[in-house]
């Protein structure tokens, strides 16, 4: 007959939870020894009380252990950096290659690889072209802004020139002033009348 499994509990009595808590902290110390002795392994264990006092066991030195553990934890969450001679290859291509689009070093090239660089260098271009075009064209949408902006003050004083060349010629001149001391005049307000010239 096979031994019956118990569930596990928490245990309600505070004096029988004591006992058991310092009886079982024991038993797995010793258990937590005889497996590093059995596998030449370097185990350490912490526990806090529910009074929050520290147990601790460890085959070696805590802090050692501790140092290790911390060690590896880093490894686990920061993936391994590339290789140092990965990335010097990766810049010697990358060298390699402007010195390719500039026209050096061509010359051991067969034709499939010239063809790749030529399409290479032509999609480069095409996309040059496109950032000029774009740059040119909203640069020519500003200029014509700006030229109506100045068309439009040009009218205004072209409008206010004529007025005031219309009011200083003679014959106007003397029309205005006449008008004016009509009005003036009709409202009886002759005591305030205009002086000019």
């Amino acid at each position: 007959m096979g031994r019956r499994r118990i569930q596990i509990q928490r245990i309600e009595d505070a004096k029988k939870r004591h006992v058991a808590f310092s009886k079982r902290r024991m038993g797995l110390f010793k258990k937590a020894h005889d497996f590093s002795v059995k596998f030449e392994a370097q185990v350490g264990i912490i526990v806090f009380s529910l009074s929050g006092r520290l147990y601790q066991f460890s085959t070696s030195r805590m802090e050692e252990i501790l140092s290790k553990y911390r060690e590896s934890s880093d490894d686990l969450q920061n993936p391994a950096k590339p290789d140092i001679n990965d990335l010097k290859e990766h810049v010697e291509k990358l060298h390699l290659e402007c010195r390719l689009m500039i026209g050096l070093d061509i010359e051991n090239l067969d034709i499939n690889e010239l063809q790749v660089l030529q399409s290479k260098m032509t999609g480069g271009l095409a996309s040059i072209k496109k950032k000029k075009e774009k740059m040119l064209t909203n640069q020519l949408e500003k200029s014509k802004l700006q030229e109506q902006r100045v068309l439009e003050e040009n009218r205004a004083l072209n409008k206010q020139l004529m007025e005031l060349q219309s009011i200083m010629m003679p014959g106007k001149r003397e029309r205005f002033l006449n008008d004016f001391r009509s009005k003036h005049a009709e409202s009886g307000d002759m005591g305030s009348s205009l002086h000019l010239g």
